[in-house]
């Protein structure tokens, strides 16, 4: 598995992940800290993300193979 981070944090507020799984299976977690004042948004392979994405809230889901 190969994970990828893109971006300026904590300049920008915004990151990428990209991760190669090779076709696996994997349980997926994301944190939304508390702190975040707008909460987030998040895609997997340009597709919203079903999870909330609220400040405080995490979120996690089986996906398989290549997620940004």
């Amino acid at each position: 598995m190969i994970v990828s981070v893109y971006g300026n944090y904590p300049w920008e507020d915004s990151l990428r992940f990209e991760i190669e799984a090779g076709g696996a299976e994997f349980e997926l977690r994301l944190r939304i800290p508390a702190w975040c004042a707008t909460g987030g948004s998040v895609e997997v392979n340009g597709q919203p993300w079903q999870g909330e994405a609220k400040p405080g809230t995490s979120s996690s889901g089986r996906v398989t193979s290549r997620v940004a």
